[in-house]
């Protein structure tokens, strides 16, 4: 039994019509309405069966005045920024992804890498060209290097 303790950040009908909350960017469901809001301090057991359980039950809620002090309570994890930030885990799945089309890519080149480790090394090559335009990397460097041009520096 895991004991959550945190503000909700969002509360309401989930897409299965039961109920749902999430806390410090994770959700918790039930079958049944949880008594309470967006904004509201809760403390509850998330039953024995992890972050999506249908067990939730709230020992206490009630609205603390907004967010806890910043000193006791993690931030809430980015979502759906662009550029994607250097530490968001996100950049693993965007890796392996562009790997797999960079092995594509590599598949259809004509012949010219000739040893296992000049295929694997242009793999790897492009997979990084890939994963940088994906993450918004590219839009970043280029945005640094017009604003350089703009100032003159």
């Amino acid at each position: 039994m895991a004991e959550v303790h945190g503000v909700v950040d969002w509360a309401g009908e989930n897409k299965f019509g039961g109920h749902s909350i999430r806390v410090d960017g994770n959700y918790y469901n039930s079958k049944f309405p949880i008594k309470c809001n967006t904004g509201d301090e809760v403390k509850f057991d998330s039953g024995s069966t992890g972050k999506y359980c249908n067990k939730l039950r709230v020992v206490s809620a009630g609205s603390g005045g907004g967010a806890a002090s910043p000193s006791t309570r993690s931030p809430a994890p980015r979502r759906g920024t662009f550029p994607i930030p250097k530490d968001d885990g996100q950049l693993s799945i965007i890796r392996q992804n562009a790997l797999a089309r960079a092995v594509e890519i590599v598949a259809l080149m004509p012949d010219g890498l000739e040893t296992r480790e000049d295929l694997a090394a242009e793999a790897v090559r492009i997979a990084y060209e890939l994963s940088r335009f994906t993450t918004g990397e590219l839009d970043g460097e280029a945005e640094e290097e017009a604003k350089a041009a703009l100032t003159g520096s």
